[in-house]
């Protein structure tokens, strides 16, 4: 029989009721289930859309709706690709021609002629065409005659919608009858004062935070702050 001590050693999150850090790098599969879609895209979905635009600073939610969509539209049985446009990086390499869904992450990175290349692939192949961008894309697609659906995400952030996205964590990553911990309400409105909608730099300082966590209970302010 394991020793809880070795237990405590192997596995620090099992005390915790956690399977490990919440806050850390996802498969496809977690992405799925901890996303808590902002209800302005969970219309979307509903409603169905042709083309969808997400608008908004770095750190606020374009990559992970962006990795979710990619996964919903696969469960869907669609086709579906995912890239992300480094820094300095003008084009994308997805050969887009065995895809029915294309999610482009970045893409105010792309040369002119890039986009318009995008845009002929689109009416060429039959693309439905997810876009994550600082820059507004909306009148190109209108331009060319395309129904797209705008969201600026930072507008979909919302003290209450933090506290269901760090529940979801916990829930999504309990063990047996966990979680045994919990945000206290002191530590929520910790972090949305400290970082508002930058949800991906928040998530970055909770993954060091929950690294340092060693017993059950409310996670407060007291934890989190510096």
């Amino acid at each position: 029989m394991i020793s809880q001590t070795a237990i405590d050693h192997y596995f620090p999150f099992y005390r915790l009721g956690l399977t490990r850090n919440p806050f850390g790098t996802l498969s496809d599969e977690e992405w799925l289930a901890v996303t808590v879609l902002p209800d302005v895209i969970e219309q979307a979905l509903a409603t169905g859309f042709d083309h969808l635009i997400m608008l908004g600073d770095k750190g606020r939610g374009k990559s992970t709706t962006l990795h979710y969509l990619k996964v919903y539209f696969a469960v869907q049985g669609q086709r579906t690709g995912y890239e992300r446009l480094p820094r300095w990086h003008w084009r994308y390499h997805t050969d887009t021609s065995a895809l029915d869904v294309f999610c482009l992450d970045e893409a105010q990175r792309l040369a002119p002629w890039v986009t318009t290349r995008l845009f002929r692939e689109r009416e060429r192949h039959g693309l439905r065409l997810i876009i994550g961008t600082h820059r507004d894309m909306t009148l190109g697609f209108r331009l060319r005659g395309l129904n797209v659906f705008t969201v600026r995400l930072e507008r979909a952030i919302t003290r209450e919608r933090l506290n269901a996205i760090l529940q979801r964590r916990l829930d999504v990553f309990a063990h047996e009858d966990g979680p045994y911990i919990h945000f206290a309400p002191d530590a929520v409105d910790w972090l949305w004062a400290t970082f508002r909608d930058d949800l991906r730099t928040m998530n970055t300082y909770l993954y060091a935070a929950f690294q340092r966590l060693d017993a059950p209970g409310p996670v407060t302010r007291k934890h989190l702050s510096p």
